[in-house]
């Protein structure tokens, strides 16, 4: 946890860190007792390797307790509930025999995981103390964890449907028509090798043609890419940007939409630990100079800069249609993590189903402001 105050702190450029706001008062983020639950005198603690894995998969997860309240001596038990939605996965308890005052002691170890044959889940980890000692309520002092868990991708006739010139993608869709940029025509392709989506990490001028012609592009647009690109990162600005203009990032987090084009994947609206290797250290896409442009994945900028910034977009160019990402997709190590694996199949599906259908409309002038447009044979 950062924090430079429980509340805002009003001076020095103001930063909007805080619990509670300059006045002392909740900003409805969070409730008091919840607060404790991480910040008390008696915590339990978790520790893992990571948060995400594939369907069948176990992560071990050590429990702790850090003691630094009144009592001399704790003793007692954990009790853990392991849960997906109403469904209880697994259940035990972790016996305490004795901890004293000024010591934080791992108590247990749970494998956290569910069935192989299971869709994409969010999976709680609670704990609660239940103590032998009439001072503890039983109950308060608690604390909970979330997991996800995806199936692991599966070969799809669709692929044989997809052009790209990605190399990362060579070991993700062993379908796919793999080639190099200047390979690609957009006039005969389409047609003759019956290609249905493109994908490519740069707009050169044939994928252009081919999108404005009525083709779908799949554009994994890096940094390098992008017009007015801004660094995201998981963690939010530390004090504020006016004072620390020069820290990497500078963003706040992600609103995630409910949209077709994620598919199954778990998310309650805004980011959480399954973004964080998608999101952390990634290019945000600036859409100031298109409002009519609704992101899918909307990264929230900090109030000093406030740009309107995207990780994932669609739009109409001409007869075709654009799907945008800027996630962590650009290594064959990133589409082996489960998250990634699995929301890129979403997105894939998406791309070439019946569904993707933008509601907004980008002109070309309107693209190339906001993305590079490169020769075919600047990337052979």
């Amino acid at each position: 946890m950062q924090l430079l105050d429980i509340r805002d702190f009003p001076g020095q450029g103001h930063a909007t860190t805080g619990l509670l706001d300059a006045f002392w008062d909740s900003k409805g983020t969070i409730e008091p007792q919840r607060a404790l639950d991480f910040n008390g005198s008696t915590v339990l603690l978790m520790s893992c390797a990571g948060r995400t894995s594939f369907a069948g998969e176990r992560l071990p997860v050590r429990l702790l307790v850090s003691h630094y309240g009144e009592a001399p001596i704790l003793k007692g038990r954990v009790a853990w509930r392991l849960s997906a939605g109403e469904e209880t996965l697994g259940a035990g308890r972790l016996e305490v025999a004795e901890l004293r005052a000024g010591e934080v002691a791992e108590i247990g170890i749970v494998q956290v995981g569910c069935g192989q044959d299971r869709a994409a889940a969010r999976i709680v980890l609670e704990a609660r103390w239940e103590s032998d000692d009439a001072s503890f309520a039983d109950g308060t002092i608690r604390n909970a964890w979330s997991f996800w868990s995806f199936p692991r991708p599966k070969p799809s006739k669709a692929e044989e449907t997809v052009w790209t010139s990605v190399p990362a993608l060579k070991s993700a869709l062993y379908g796919a028509i793999h080639e190099p940029n200047a390979r690609f025509d957009p006039r005969l392709d389409p047609a003759r090798r019956g290609v249905r989506l493109a994908i490519v990490e740069r707009l050169t001028t044939n994928v252009l043609q081919h999108l404005v012609a009525g083709g779908r592009v799949l554009l994994l647009a890096g940094e390098s890419e992008l017009y007015d690109a801004v660094m995201t990162k998981y963690l939010p600005v530390f004090w504020n940007y006016l004072m620390f203009s020069e820290q990497a990032g500078g963003t706040m987090g992600a609103i995630v939409r409910d949209h077709p084009a994620l598919g199954g994947f778990p998310h309650d609206g805004r980011s959480d630990w399954q973004w964080y290797r998608l999101l952390n250290g990634t290019p945000a896409i600036c859409l100031d100079a298109v409002p009519g442009v609704r992101p899918i994945v909307e990264i929230v900028d900090n109030f000093n800069r406030a740009k309107r910034l995207a990780a994932i977009l669609e739009a109409r160019v001409g007869a075709g249609r654009l799907l945008v990402s800027t996630l962590a997709w650009r290594t064959p190590a990133d589409f082996k993590r489960p998250e990634s694996a699995y929301l890129f199949g979403e997105l894939l599906g998406y791309a070439l189903g019946d569904r993707f259908e933008p509601e907004a409309t980008l002109t070309v002038g309107q693209l190339l402001g906001m993305v590079r447009l490169r020769g075919i044979h600047s990337f052979l």
